[in-house]
């Protein structure tokens, strides 16, 4: 049996994802301005039966502090 469903990543896998920066989001963005390397660090069954995959991204840049959340929907 086939799925159409895309397989979920695993924790601890790194994906390449439009994250979403929190200085982008509130200037109105919606997605990220390109893709970036991203941890998965954990995987999450809403109440609507929808799996979410929560990331956290990977970068080597020193920037100003700030707390960020990212997760995608499947």
């Amino acid at each position: 049996m086939r799925s159409d469903k895309p397989a979920l990543p695993a924790v601890g896998d790194v994906i390449r994802h439009a994250y979403l920066w929190s200085h982008e989001h509130a200037a109105g963005r919606e997605e990220g301005s390109k893709d970036r390397p991203a941890a998965v660090v954990a995987l999450v069954r809403g109440e609507d039966g929808r799996d979410e995959v929560v990331v956290f991204p990977i970068t080597g840049s020193v920037g100003r502090s700030r707390v960020s959340m990212g997760g995608l929907r499947t």
